[in-house]
């Protein structure tokens, strides 16, 4: 059994700390708004695997 199996705060914490990424990390003229790259940034990628 694994930490998110057992504590279910830390699944919590990681949805919202994904979902804070997915918020952040938004689509500004086909940039991303925090990172500059181009969108979707890899942040992003990795935040909505989370979801």
């Amino acid at each position: 059994m694994d930490v998110m199996e057992r504590e279910p705060a830390a699944l919590l914490s990681v949805l919202t700390d994904g979902n804070a990424v997915l918020n952040d990390h938004a689509d500004d003229a086909g940039l991303c708004a925090v990172c500059g790259s181009a969108w979707p940034c890899d942040a992003t990628r990795l935040a909505g695997a989370f979801r």
